[in-house]
């Protein structure tokens, strides 16, 4: 690949601008232009696993390629805002017990994950 394209996430709210922060608090916003636009974590995931160029994604979906090998991490030294993930689901006064479990397997292993 010569020079590295980027891939922009249509889900987010501005996905081609980023500022990055490293450790000393120096900052860098960045502007992406981008030729390939996805709007899933997942179609994205796939694009940049077949070599589709650079990206921005939330650790949780990129932590076992990572692992694997099948992807790169390519600022190491450099951080983004921290994300949140929420669990949505209809208001009710009964909660079934699978679903507060499942919420809670959910929660612990979002505590756990390590990059």
């Amino acid at each position: 690949m010569g020079k590295a394209e980027f891939v922009a996430n249509l889900a987010l709210t501005d996905p081609l601008t980023w500022t990055f922060t490293r450790a000393s608090n120096e900052t860098a916003k960045v502007r992406f232009e981008s030729g390939l636009m996805l709007d899933t974590s997942a179609a994205l995931l796939q694009a940049l696993k077949a070599d589709a160029g650079l990206s921005v994604l939330p650790d949780y979906s990129v932590c076992d390629a990572l692992k694997a090998g099948e992807l790169k991490v390519v600022l190491p030294d450099w951080t983004l805002r921290a994300g949140s993930i929420y669990v949505v689901y209809p208001p009710a006064s009964f909660r079934p017990a699978k679903v507060k479990k499942f919420v809670e397997m959910l929660v612990e292993t979002e505590k756990r994950r390590i990059i």
